[in-house]
């Protein structure tokens, strides 16, 4: 592979003031209370559903994925052997993307250290590798990742990238990238280290099904933007604090209390076709991972209208949403337990409009 890559970049477009909404109203507040499933499950550190199955990712040497059925939360099997040879995956990540025949599922699957972004087959308990696309390990596309074609791989990027953009547009075939640029502004970025660039423009990224919409939330900024298939970000919600974003970050990042005064917003994001979930935390750097508190996930719909505001007395780190039984996995990660909490009122107090026919 080619280390000398083709540039294609650009800047999108300032939004208008209509493509911003701001969060003053936090939709229908509602109380969760989780029930303890699979107790017999040890280092998850990562959940998601496609489907009718879970997929509860492992911090393991061994076995990578665990599968179990929604129906009934079922064993089905293990996924992915850790290690270097041709059918060993490294550090997989699973963004959401995954298709069905009338045998098999296929998932794409972001093998990490490996610099390569795999098709994967299951059926029944055989698993296949049936394509496999090379990353240039330059870019360092390490975070989520999503195929629009075998001409372009979608997907944010890592802290070792040599410049950090929104989005990145990867061509396997002729090892050229498009950037798009459209990130907060912020003063004096110039002044931070890569580092320090990375942690403040860390995000989440998630595609709608049909691939026409991405939703992106950055950690560190009280904000969601939705963007289209080019990366260009067409609306926005703020949150109250800071208007969705800080002039403070650096001299935050400079001063003697280093980041802890710095905050943790939205650290979760997944999406359906009808809505947006995404974990808001809500905490300074001082108490990250140390004082464990209540959290939130916001739901809005493809509008960026705030539609609920889920609470959960649990400290999750992550979360899963299972359209086909109304309900949503969490993992409270310290705790070392995965919960589940009923949804099944969203069923039937809101008719979401299918944005899918006018967009």
């Amino acid at each position: 592979m080619l280390l000398s890559l083709t540039l294609i970049l650009y800047k999108c477009p300032d939004l208008d003031h209509d493509a911003y909404v701001n969060r003053d109203f936090i939709g229908k507040s509602i109380n969760l209370k989780g029930t303890q499933i699979l107790d017999s499950v040890y280092g998850a550190i990562e959940l998601n559903v496609f489907d009718t199955i879970l997929l509860v990712r492992l911090k393991s040497n061994n076995t990578l994925f665990k599968l179990f059925s929604i129906n009934n939360l079922s064993f089905i099997s293990d996924l992915g052997v850790y290690g270097d040879g041709p059918d060993e995956w490294r550090a997989p990540r699973y963004c959401g993307q995954y298709c069905k025949t009338s045998t098999s599922y296929l998932i794409w699957i972001n093998d990490i250290f490996k610099n390569r972004f795999i098709l994967v087959e299951l059926e029944g308990l055989n698993v296949k590798i049936i394509k496999e696309h090379q990353i240039n390990p330059v870019l360092n596309m390490d975070r989520d990742l999503f195929y629009q074609d075998s001409n372009c791989l979608i997907g944010n990027q890592g802290m070792d990238a040599i410049q950090k953009a929104r989005l990145c547009f990867y061509n396997p075939i002729s090892d050229s990238i498009k950037y798009s640029w459209d990130l907060p502004e912020i003063e004096d970025v110039y002044k931070l280290t890569r580092n320090e660039v990375f942690d403040i423009f860390f995000d989440h990224l998630r595609m709608k099904s049909d691939g026409s919409l991405f939703v992106s939330a950055f950690e560190r900024f009280d904000r969601i933007d939705k963007m289209d298939r080019d990366g260009q970000v067409i609306k926005s919600m703020l949150g109250n604090e800071r208007n969705g974003y800080s002039k403070s970050y650096i001299s935050d990042f400079k001063t003697n209390d280093g980041m802890k005064n710095l905050k943790y917003y939205y650290t979760w994001l997944q999406a359906t076709d009808k809505y947006i979930y995404a974990l808001y935390l809500d905490q300074t750097d001082e108490y990250y991972n140390v004082a464990p508190k209540p959290v939130e996930i916001h739901v809005f719909d493809w509008e960026l209208n705030s539609i609920y505001n889920l609470k959960i007395n649990d400290y999750l780190i992550c979360f899963a949403v299972d359209k086909n039984n109304s309900c949503v996995y969490g993992l409270d990660y310290y705790n070392e337990k995965i919960l589940q909490y009923d949804i099944s009122f969203m069923d039937t107090e809101y008719i979401i409009p299918n944005y899918d026919s006018i967009e």
